[in-house]
């Protein structure tokens, strides 16, 4: 499960923190290049270490270009839905499909799907709903979550501009609907277990509060049709969203309490149960979990300072996450399914580094690239054994990067 393009557009957003890192093994960054453009970085990573990315191109009106990695770390060109339009990656399944999302030659924008066992073919265009008859049909699709087995869930978008949730499953391009027709539902993720051999949804949709309602729909209706339940509130919260289901359905997401508004991350151990509620009583947001349960979160402390943590909620284990060496600053990006954790630090420089975490050990620097002063990191690998992001090199120039975790 992998939500995507909402933590692709920013290599290393940083936050304020102030405690000490206690060093550990170190990685180290691997030039994946720049051969599908002048400035690259990354996107994502699956367990075999297959990198893809994105690149801009070398001139002022050049077609952004997607690519995956051979066996070498060496950049392919992903073809695009139509000659010299865009292109850009969302990650990497364990299947080998790559999402990602194209221009038409009519600049529409469409979700596609390629495979990395066949990187010199054409991307499947993943389709929008269809109207009765061809009657009101949607007209084109977004994608923002997928599976490790190659399910993408997303947005198919109508003319006026009234969104769907959707999922397509591997391989094909038929849109089933996860939500009501043009409720403007979001999908956040998307599991790995399966009904009917349909993952179960995670989403978000406005309601008429103003306000949003988190839900998870399972294939559980009539001829295998998604039914959409909403989680539970906990006590005296006013909403809640969700941020991730994993494979046993347990459920991530913030809810939010009387003004001022005080967001707090919750955890849901299957979509009918009552939260558990983290129990610091700071203000606290969700980022992301894994399929043991353990999850990564950011927090406000007592000065007013975002800070990152470690969640076990069956063991209601709450573990502050430091910084890099004489680092004052950090932000966690993900965690695997083996409780590694990436993030992103300032050190002693108040440099930008990418990093990894893990409770026996602390805070290790993925270091720099070819005698450049900045490196982020952006996905992990589902089995915590790669990481990849973006590094700055000795000419200023964006590369992708990947590094072995230890």
């Amino acid at each position: 499960m992998r939500t995507i393009f909402s933590a692709v557009a920013s290599a290393w957003p940083l936050s304020l923190l102030a405690l000490a890192a206690i060093p550990c093994a170190a990685a180290s960054l691997s030039e994946v290049g720049q051969g599908s453009g002048a400035q690259c970085v990354t996107a994502g990573v699956n367990n075999s270490g297959t990198v893809v990315g994105s690149c801009s191109p070398a001139s002022v009106g050049g077609a952004m270009t997607a690519w995956m990695t051979t066996s070498a770390n060496v950049e392919t060109t992903l073809l695009p839905l139509a000659t010299g339009q865009h292109c850009t990656t969302g990650g990497i399944a364990n299947s080998g499909s790559i999402i990602g999302m194209c221009r038409t030659s009519s600049n529409a924008r469409f979700a596609v799907v390629w495979h990395s066992a066949a990187p010199t073919s054409a991307p499947l265009r993943l389709l929008p709903l269809q109207g009765l008859l061809g009657l009101l049909a949607d007209v084109r699709t977004f994608p923002t979550a997928f599976n490790q087995t190659g399910a993408v869930a997303g947005s198919s978008v109508s003319a006026s501009g009234d969104t769907s949730a959707v999922v397509w499953l591997a391989g094909d391009d038929t849109a089933l609907l996860a939500s009501t027709r043009g409720d403007n539902c979001n999908v956040s993720d998307l599991s790995e277990s399966t009904v009917a051999g349909r993952p179960a949804v995670a989403m978000n949709c406005p309601n008429a509060s103003a306000t949003l309602t988190a839900k998870v729909a399972q294939a559980t209706g009539l001829l295998n049709a998604y039914v959409a339940t909403s989680l539970p509130l906990p006590g005296g919260a006013n909403y809640c969203t969700v941020k991730a289901i994993n494979s046993s359905l347990q459920v991530l997401g913030t809810c939010h309490y009387p003004a001022p508004d005080l967001p707090r991350v919750s955890f849901w151990s299957s979509p009918g149960a009552t939260p558990t509620v983290l129990s610091n009583g700071a203000r606290s947001h969700a980022v992301a979990l894994n399929n043991l349960g353990r999850a990564v979160l950011v927090f406000q402390d007592a000065q007013g300072n975002e800070e990152s943590a470690f969640w076990n909620p069956a063991t209601n284990t709450f573990t502050v996450i430091p910084p890099l060496p004489g680092g004052v600053r950090s932000e966690v990006v993900d965690i695997a399914d083996n409780d590694f954790v990436i993030l992103n630090s300032d050190n002693d420089d108040q440099d930008n580094e990418g990093a990894f975490w893990r409770a026996a050990v602390g805070t290790s620097s993925v270091g720099f690239f070819d005698d450049g002063f900045e490196s982020g990191l952006v996905a992990v690998s589902s089995n915590g054994q790669y990481a990849v992001g973006a590094a700055l090199d000795g000419d200023d120039n964006e590369t992708g990067v990947v590094t072995p975790l230890p």
